[in-house]
């Protein structure tokens, strides 16, 4: 992550928020459409690199 920037406050805020609901999601409709792997499968497998980011984000924003 050295050659990243942070991202703004309020866009790592967005992506966290927007994160942590989509796996939220993606658990409740692992549980619900557990016969429909495309429903939920690209949510658990793709959201937490953004929440990721949105966390190191942060943290290296309250850093500086």
């Amino acid at each position: 992550m050295r050659n990243m920037k942070p991202w703004s406050r309020q866009f790592a805020w967005f992506a966290l928020i927007t994160a942590a609901l989509a796996i939220l999601l993606g658990l409740f409709n692992m549980a619900a459409n557990t016969a429909h792997l495309g429903s939920w499968l690209p949510l658990l497998l793709l959201m937490p690199w953004p929440l990721y980011l949105a966390i190191w984000s942060l943290r290296a924003r309250s850093q500086d």
